[in-house]
């Protein structure tokens, strides 16, 4: 397995790998788009953190059945929705 080193050095990046839907969705994301993590723009970071979220609450979407208790921890699902919320607050400006 390749391991990629995310330079943390932004508050904004580190803030965003450390919720771990929203890290997940990055990865595939810049990879698509053939970018790093790190080097994404602020509004890059924040308008997936805000897809990530809208997520939990798509029915039929896997998050929204993780968020309402059908397949897994509801409670740790409602972690990274508070989570979210919290990162889009802080830079959504």
């Amino acid at each position: 397995m390749n391991y990629r080193i995310i330079d943390t050095t932004r508050p904004i990046v580190r803030d965003a790998i450390g919720i771990g839907e929203l890290l997940y969705s990055l990865e595939n994301i810049c990879g698509d788009d053939g970018i790093e993590i790190s080097d994404a723009e602020d509004w890059y970071l924040i308008d997936e953190a805000k897809y990530v979220l809208g997520t939990f609450f798509e029915d039929g979407h896997i998050r929204n059945m993780w968020l309402i208790g059908d397949d897994g921890d509801a409670k740790e699902a409602k972690a990274e929705v508070k989570a979210l919320k919290a990162f889009i607050k802080k830079y959504d400006k």
